[in-house]
């Protein structure tokens, strides 16, 4: 069974989404997302990926707020294993 949502829980919803990730069905990222709509279970983070044409350019960890997305460092700032969410305040 499938969880419905009103038309007011599916605008509050959506105003709190990145628009990044409207869309996103066809992206590994979804799945994380009804994950957390239909069973509560929220994501740590959510991989974005940049495409040009077919290839993939770079991939950054989106955070839930307040946390962001922190290079470590070291290894190359397109791949986001190279990141850590990290508080607003601890940057």
């Amino acid at each position: 069974m499938r969880k419905k949502f009103s038309r007011t829980q599916l605008l509050r919803f959506t105003a709190n989404v990145h628009v990044e990730l409207i869309g996103m069905e066809a992206c590994g990222g979804a799945h994380a997302l009804v994950q957390w709509v239909e069973k509560g279970s929220a994501p740590n983070y959510i991989i974005a990926t940049h495409f040009t044409v077919s290839t993939i350019d770079s991939t950054r960890p989106l955070c839930p707020y307040p946390k962001i997305a922190h290079w470590n460092g070291s290894g190359s700032s397109d791949d986001a294993r190279n990141f850590t969410c990290l508080e607003t305040t601890n940057r």
